[in-house]
């Protein structure tokens, strides 16, 4: 890469804040958007330029993306209580960052969208969807991330635009997957569909490094790349690979779709009365108890060079290690 500017959204966040740990590593100057800077979390002491303010303050927007050559928006929300907060938060800010940055359009040599996996939906067979698939997203979050895929889109022809829909990722820090990781450490192995459910799953380093790796191809200008585990598993076989890890007997509990439901409901009743609005909802209940959340990474494989490095025996033992170094649990 000739210029080295970067400039992240979500930077304190799980996946965002491996990104900027990788940019450095790599020799970026890198500026970060914060929302409050006595909350840097993970990027505390590194050698960013911080950026206060979020993706509605347009002077901060603006500020990041001056001298940046390389947009990378992370930044969004998984969890809302309403369809407006998954379109503000999703489709408005998207909307933002892009609209500054194609008026500072001169420095630019990549905008990188991280979007989801969610905007494809999952499959209704069991054959991977790949880039090509119809487009069915089954919950607000996912029909959220596809508006704001159409907005990146519509500035292809103006901006160096790359889309990543990452499958399920895991790894250190990451708190939505903490739960599973919790339970399988107290023995507990929870499954619907008596664990004959599909998923890809990516180890956070190995999306990283598609997300860079998309950054600096030619051939991804323009593009729309999925990045996830290059098989998929059921989860009775990520079971067994949970038990290696362990070196235990866990014990199996299957929870039929119908307490999903009624659990994930209660849970969005509950947080009707909470400040911060819960991952786990209905239409979260939705997306768990689909059969195949499977995908195809040919594409990436084929035009960016993308593989997987990290095995899921060593990425569930890196992250279920990291928990604990750091009394998650």
């Amino acid at each position: 890469m000739k210029s080295k500017i970067a400039f992240v959204t979500g930077a304190t966040g799980f996946i965002g804040s491996h990104l900027v740990e990788r940019l450095l590593l790599e020799g970026f100057a890198v500026k970060c958007l914060i929302r409050d800077k006595s909350k840097l979390g993970f990027l505390q002491n590194l050698p960013i330029e911080i950026i206060e303010g979020d993706l509605f303050n347009l002077t901060a927007i603006r500020n990041g993306v001056k001298n940046a050559n390389y947009i990378f928006h992370v930044g969004g929300i998984v969890a809302g209580k309403s369809k407006k907060d998954f379109y503000r938060g999703n489709v408005e800010a998207t909307k933002n960052l892009i609209d500054a940055t194609f008026e500072n359009k001169k420095n630019i040599r990549r905008f990188v969208f991280v979007s989801s996996l969610a905007v494809v939906g999952p499959s209704k067979n069991n054959f991977p969807v790949d880039e090509k698939s119809e487009l069915n997203p089954i919950t607000t979050y996912g029909k959220s991330k596809l508006e704001a895929e159409k907005i990146v889109l519509s500035f292809k022809d103006e901006l160096p635009i790359t889309i990543i829909r990452p499958s399920a990722v895991y790894g250190a820090r990451d708190s939505a997957t903490f739960d599973f990781f919790k339970s399988i450490n107290k023995g507990i192995l929870p499954l619907n569909n008596f664990g004959r459910s599909f998923i890809n799953l990516i180890h956070v380093s190995d999306l990283i490094n598609g997300i860079l790796l998309s950054a600096k191809s030619e051939n991804a200008i323009g593009k729309i790349y999925i990045i996830g585990s290059e098989k998929s598993y059921t989860w009775f076989e990520i079971g067994n690979i949970c038990e290696e890890v362990l070196e235990k007997k866990l014990f199996k509990i299957n929870l039929p779709k119908i307490i999903i439901f009624i659990y994930a409901g209660f849970v969005q009743f509950i947080s009707l009365f909470k400040q911060k609005p819960s991952v786990i909802n209905f239409e979260k209940a939705k997306d768990i108890t689909a059969k195949y959340w499977i995908c195809s990474v040919n594409k990436a494989k084929n035009e960016i060079g993308f593989s997987e490095k990290t095995t899921l025996f060593n990425g569930f033992k890196s992250t279920i290690d990291w928990y604990k170094l750091n009394n998650w649990f």
